[in-house]
């Protein structure tokens, strides 16, 4: 997919929610060099037959990006009278009448990419050869927040990764044994002829509140392989009861249980 390029190496991220009338008129001022605009999704008539109004001849360079159901794609004009339209119509629909995704070519070449646009939980990508001043001026405009990737600080980040990584996976294993041990001896107890030694019940419940831990572990998995620095401290509290859980916890049930 050529526009996974832009993932792929270095590039820029913008974050943010952004009102979606104001951007399609900010864009043109910020990408000077850009020729064609390519959308994708499902939109209201309107704004399809708009779409299809104003249509470039020429193929869709990028891949869809949803496999299914299939959406629409439409390559139309980057200038100001489409963005300018676009502009409008956003102020009458919501953003997913619209399109879904979104990419800007220069060209052959992709310069933007974003992929479930508007969405702030997913970031605006710019290829890292784009003028810096333009997309600060743009980003301020509309309320981005900017990122260059990758960070001067990669490195250090990339080790802080490589650690939730590890840690992550031992939580898991550790989890895994802890809740196989525990149910299995609380069935063993629940085997037991001698009332007083009936504890299948406790051994039972160990295992469940275990498993209860699972989804920190993901979470760190998750704040590790994720690109945004933003989403790994929206975590931070969840990675901090999922290591209490991971160690504290099964441990202490444990060996509870072995005693």
């Amino acid at each position: 997919m050529a526009t996974l390029s832009i993932w792929d190496g270095p590039h820029w991220e913008l974050w943010g929610k952004v009102d979606s009338a104001r951007f399609f008129r900010s864009l043109a001022a910020a990408f000077p060099t850009a020729t064609t605009l390519f959308l994708e999704g499902t939109p209201s008539p309107d704004v399809a037959e708009f779409l299809l109004s104003v249509a470039d001849e020429g193929p869709y360079l990028p891949d869809r990006n949803t496999t299914w159901p299939k959406q629409n794609l439409y390559r139309v004009r980057f200038n100001g009278p489409t963005l300018s339209s676009l502009a409008d119509l956003a102020e009458r629909h919501a953003e997913p009448e619209l399109l879904c995704h979104l990419h800007v070519y220069t060209s052959q070449d992709p310069l933007l990419y974003w992929h479930d646009a508007f969405d702030k939980a997913s970031p605006l990508m710019v290829v890292s050869s784009a003028d810096r001043n333009h997309l600060q001026k743009f980003s301020s405009e509309l309320g981005f927040d900017l990122w260059q990737f990758p960070r001067p600080d990669q490195a250090r980040i990339d080790s802080r990764n490589r650690a939730l990584v590890v840690l992550g996976v031992s939580m898991l294993v550790l989890w895994a044994a802890a809740v196989a041990s525990y149910f299995a001896i609380g069935v063993l107890e629940w085997k037991q002829t001698d009332p007083q030694r009936r504890m299948g019940g406790t051994g039972i419940f160990g295992g469940f509140l275990c498993a209860l831990a699972v989804p920190c572990g993901v979470a760190l998995l998750v704040a590790a392989f994720h690109s945004s620095v933003r989403a790994i401290r929206g975590l931070r509290w969840l990675v901090f009861i999922g290591l209490a859980f991971a160690w504290i916890v099964p441990v202490a049930l444990l060996l509870g249980a072995l005693d």
